[in-house]
Formats: structure tokens, sequence, C-alpha cells
């Protein structure tokens, strides 16, 4: 309906300028006053109608538009959820982000501009060429040698300016995800004293843009001052056919002035469908790049169709092999047991796979080979849906969004009552300092967490574990940033959650360790010894380097976090 709109609105302005005329020549020719008004009436009609069919065309333009594209995007954001982890380990965010805000606008334009208003532009050139030959076949010859030479001309600027468009987005991609990175990292940079090596890495970047940007716009200038030299040259031509014709009385001077002002139409069409074949090429790259990343791999392709149930929280690893590059194995024959309610610590130099065994476990990777058991249920033949109910992770880094404290806890749970809310918050050790803003719970807090120090975004992660209330529980390097008094009470947190459940504390500190009952040392993708940390630091020297301690448990006590 909204194409047939546009479709009238075209016929209409091919019929408007031939009710025109017949105006001008049932006055100049005929003195037929009574005819010229009637003709006057229908010109005024077709006109109002015109601009009120306008009206609702752009009305509707609007709101189909912020529809198609609110459906783009979230087409593509739903998609993003469900990203494989691998592929989302690789991708840059500013890639992603201009996926998202720019390149989904353009879908709509090229449905509306380089769709509809090409369809309806053949048409109009059709019809005033049809109606030029009409008149006189010279005029038609002209005008329908202008036609293909444009079109020729376009074909061939627009397929440079498509590789030059593709060639952007890859630079203004680089360029956007550095950005991103930069602006998240400006007090390193200031700390570095390195403001003026980024400025010129700025430059550098926006040296590229330009180049490329001057290289597209040196294009689609040269080809529309080509095609309007071409132009000129068949309006002066129609011009002087169209004179011939007149004074030798062989048409009217309505005829006239319609064979000119299609010809205006036909020239500032045939420009249109031009720079539509140019845009269109621009819009293109961007409906690829939505398509190559519709075509990503995602989560969907998990098989597992069972519901994972947990009643003890045992934890077996059997001969598990995974790499993220074939080249680079992380784990070659795998072997880990948990008992259930056992607290396990991973220790390890950094890259040895401490977060991988996590990330396998709650299905963002897939082992090559081997498997993982819950309560002797393969995880891959459960949903990651019921995988992850049932596991809870504690990260370094908190998911903290610009909201209130009560919308950050219901993530974990959107049911939870303000009662469980405080009752999770004061298990937590967190609710005193919530009660110190007069909003209690509808307290902003901030982008990423402005207003809450580290150990307090650890401290609401761990309430949001109490609302989830899962049976095992993973924290990844959850202590790693905080100073030691509050990592003392972050620990104190700890006791009362881990009661009764399976946890992995993968940690660099020795303070977390040692809270465990045992600990994993992972080396050249094995477990290379395992037991209780304290009697670890008697008797196996590699658990003791990889902490730089003394082999008595007083010295442990003193010795803090300090790693090598």
């Amino acid at each position: 309906m909204f194409y047939f709109g546009w479709f009238i609105d075209t016929i209409l302005s091919l019929a408007m300028p031939i009710i025109f005329a017949a105006m001008i020549d049932e006055i100049v020719y005929y003195k037929n006053l009574p005819s010229f008004l009637h003709i006057s009436l229908v010109f005024v009609v077709m006109s109002i109608f015109s601009c009120m069919l306008y009206f609702l065309i752009y009305t509707f333009d609007l709101i189909i538009k912020s529809m198609y594209t609110f459906d783009i995007k979230l087409d593509i954001f739903k998609k993003l959820q469900i990203m494989s982890a691998k592929y989302m380990t690789d991708v840059k965010i500013g890639e992603v982000t201009r996926l998202i805000n720019n390149d989904s606008f353009e879908c709509s334009h090229f449905v509306i501009r380089n769709t509809f208003h090409f369809i309806n532009g053949i048409i109009s050139c059709v019809f005033y060429i049809a109606y030029m030959f009409f008149i006189s076949p010279y005029a038609g010859l002209l005008a329908l040698v202008s036609a293909p030479m444009s079109a020729v001309i376009s074909l061939k600027f627009g397929k440079k300016i498509r590789g030059y468009a593709d060639e952007r987005r890859t630079v203004y991609g680089n360029y956007l995800s550095w950005l991103v990175e930069i602006l998240r990292g400006i007090k390193d940079v200031r700390i570095l004293t390195a403001e003026k090596e980024i400025a010129k890495k700025l430059t550098k970047n926006h040296k590229k843009i330009f180049a490329v940007n001057i290289k597209t716009s040196v294009t689609n200038i040269t080809a529309d001052r080509i095609i309007k030299f071409v132009n000129l040259i068949i309006q002066l031509s129609i011009f002087t056919v169209a004179a011939f014709l007149a004074a030798n009385g062989k048409i009217t001077i309505g005829v006239f002035t319609v064979l000119i002002a299609f010809y205006f139409q036909l020239k500032d069409d045939i420009i249109n469908l031009s720079q539509n074949n140019m845009d269109a090429q621009n819009r293109l790259v961007c409906i690829k790049r939505i398509r190559d990343f519709m075509e990503q791999p995602t989560e969907n392709d998990w098989k597992g169709k069972n519901e994972l149930k947990i009643s003890d929280g045992a934890i077996k690893f059997e001969s598990v092999n995974y790499a993220y590059d074939e080249s680079l194995p992380i784990f070659s024959d795998f072997n880990l047991n948990i008992k259930p309610g056992e607290q396990l610590a991973l220790v390890g130099k950094s890259g040895c796979g401490k977060t991988t065994v996590a990330s396998l476990l709650i299905g963002f990777f897939e082992p090559q080979q081997g498997r993982i058991l819950i309560d002797g249920q393969d995880i891959a033949d459960c949903t990651l849906h019921s995988i992850r109910e049932n596991i809870g992770v504690v990260q370094q880094d908190v998911l903290v969004f610009d909201g209130s404290i009560k919308e950050n806890l219901l993530l974990a749970n959107k049911h939870a009552t303000d009662d469980e809310l405080w009752s999770v918050c004061e298990k937590a050790g967190i609710a005193d300092f919530f009660k110190l803003y007069p909003e209690g719970l509808d307290t902003i807090i901030g982008s990423k967490g402005i207003g809450l120090s580290g150990g307090q975004k650890q401290r609401l992660a761990i309430a949001r574990i109490y609302i989830k209330n899962p049976a095992i529980i993973i924290f990844d390097e959850a202590t790693s940033a905080l100073d030691n008094e509050t990592e003392q009470i972050i620990h104190n947190a700890w006791a009362d959650l881990l009661k009764g459940r399976t946890a992995i504390v993968i940690a660099h500190r020795q303070s977390s360790v040692m809270l465990c009952e045992r600990a994993a040392l992972i080396e050249n993708g094995h477990i290379v010894v395992s037991g209780n940390p304290h009697e670890l630091c008697k008797n196996s020297v590699k658990f003791c380097k990889l902490f730089a301690v003394s082999n008595s448990e007083d010295a442990v006590a003193e010795s803090g976090d300090i790693y090598v």
C-alpha cells in the first residue's frame, strides 16, 4: 500500500503537465473559456489531492522506516545475544555498534529510495520518452540516447564506488573500535603520559578515512558532472527540435510546454536514477555486512535438548581436548573431578586455561573431544538455558548498567520481591550501604556502576547469585582487583554463600585460594598437582613457586597475595 501511494503520486506528476498544456491550448487556440474552467477545476482538484497524498506518503514513510529499522535492529540484537562465544571473542565493539546504529538505517533507505523510487523513476522515464516519440521521433530519439549513456556511466562508476565503500567500511570500523577502546582507557592514557602518541594515532586513522572519502567523493562528482554534460548536449538538441516544430506549426504552445517540461523532468530522473544506483552500491555494502553478521554461527547450533537437573553438584572433565586455534591447543586429555559441595581453587600462570575451564562448563565453548559431566549428565546433551540456570558466575568485571539498584539485582530473578532483595543484600553485606540512600533500592547508581566501589560491585554480584540460587558457583578472578581489606569483606560474604554448593574459584591471589578445600594447579593443559592448599604449600615446589611462599603455614598466613 505504501508503494501504491508512491505509484499514484508518480502518475499524477505525469498527468498534470499534460492537463496544464490542455488549459493553455483551450485559451490560446480555441478561446473556449468553459472548457478552460472545467480543465482548471480538474487541475486544482488533482493538485489538492496530490498535496494530501504527498503528506500521507511522507507520514507513512517516517512510520514505516522507523518500524522497519527497529525490526532490523531487534534482529541484530537478538542474533548478538546468541552469537557463538568464539565470534564474540574476536568481534570489534565498534563494528557491532555501527551495525546496529547505522547500517540498519541504510536498509530502510535502500528499500524506499533505491527500490521504490528506482521503479517509479523507470516508469516515468519510459512514459516521457514514449510521449516525446509520439510528438516527434527526433525528440524521442534524442531523449532515448541520453538514458543508456547515463546508465553506462553510472554502472561504470558505481562499481568503483562500491569498492571504495567497502574499503571505507573496513577503515572506519577499525578506527571506531580503536576509539572505543581508547575512550575506555583514557585514564590509563593520562597515567602513561601517552597523550601525544594517541593523538598521532588518531591523526593517522583520520588520514586513512580522509583518503578513502576523497576517492569516493571524487568518483561521485566525476560521474555526476559527466552525466550532466551529456544531458546538457541532449537538452540543447531537443530545444532545437522543439523550436523548429513550433515555428512550423506542427505542435501547439501547450505541447511545446509539455515537451520542454518532460525533458527537464526526464533529465532530472535520469540523474536521480544514476545517483540512486551509486547510492545503492554504498548501501549494498551495509546490507552485506548485516547479512554476513546474521550468517555467523550461534549458540542455536548447540545440540543438547535435555534439561540439566543437579542434585549433588559433582563435576567431571573426562579426557577433554580444546583449542581456540588448532595450532595452539589449550587442553589435551584434560581430566578433573570435583566432588559434590567441594570448593576447588584453579590456579596456574596466565593463559594456562583456568577461565577456559569455566567457559567450557557453562557452554560458551564445546570441547573438540571428551565429555563434561555434571551429576553424571553430559552437558552436551543438555540445553544451554538449563546449564546456565544451574551455574552462577561472579567475574572480575561485574555487569552494572545505568539504572536503579533494584533493576540491577532483578537481572538474576525478575520475580524477586523487595523483601527478598533486601534479604540477599544483607547476606552479601551490602544492605547497610544501600540503606544510606533515601530512595533505597530505587537509587540510580549510574552508568557502569559509577558511585559503587569495586568491592560494592562484587557484593552486588554476590547478592545476584543469592537471588539466582544456583547449585554450582564459579568465581572467576572475582577479587583480583580489590585491596586486602575489601577482599576480606568479600571472602566473608562468600562463606555463607558457598555452604552446600559446589564452587570453582579461579584465582591468582593466594588468600582466595586458601579459602578452598582443594587446589588444582594447571600447567601445559593438565592438572599437575592437586590437594589441600595448606598441604601443597608444604609439599609442592611448583605450588610454592607460583605464590612465592615458604613451606611453613605461618609464612603462608603472612605472605598476603604476592604473585609472580
